[in-house]
């Protein structure tokens, strides 16, 4: 209800991404950052194909809410042709987690175009991650992601780098 002021919350978009992050973490331990909430955006775009989930607080722009499709697919056009070709250095940037910025945006077009269009790449992708962490964290009690940066971005290389950011950007315009 916006004119009580609370515009910034959607009770669907909570549900949906706070369950999708503790399903994944359930099954797989704990994700790194920009993945976890990838998963999340998952759910909130597929179901209300919006975004209200953010780590941050503070004001959230309109925009950072909608067209997600639109901005990845700017974001890959410029991905593949520029400095950050690596799908997987954008998936790796931990610190643009859970925010409306091109590498977690270009992070949930990787996985949402992985659980349409290629399940068991994506299933591969969190099986690897999950064995990472719990070489990490053997006993399951880390409340964050424990896995080595550097095997961690070889983890991502492998099942990131070699996805077809063209097939990506044209699956992103249905």
């Amino acid at each position: 209800n916006a004119a009580a002021g609370d515009d910034e919350f959607r009770f669907g978009n909570e549900v949906a991404g706070k369950f999708a992050q503790c399903l994944a973490t359930t099954r797989c331990g704990e994700l790194p950052p920009t993945l976890l909430w990838g998963l999340d955006y998952v759910a909130e775009i597929g179901f209300f194909e919006s975004v209200y989930q953010f780590d941050h607080e503070g004001f959230v722009a309109t925009g950072d809410h909608f067209d997600w499709p639109a901005k990845a697919r700017q974001a890959l056009e410029k991905a593949g042709r520029g400095k950050h070709a690596s799908p997987a250095v954008l998936a790796a940037r931990d610190e643009d987690a859970g925010r409306a910025v091109e590498a977690q945006v270009v992070t949930w077009a990787l996985l949402a175009w992985m659980a349409d269009k290629d399940p068991p790449r994506l299933s591969a992708l969190l099986a690897d991650l999950a064995g990472q962490q719990s070489e990490a964290d053997p006993r399951g009690r880390a409340s964050v992601w424990r896995g080595d940066r550097d095997r961690t971005l070889e983890v991502l290389r492998q099942h990131l780098d070699e996805l077809d950011l063209d097939a990506i950007a044209r699956w992103l315009d249905r």
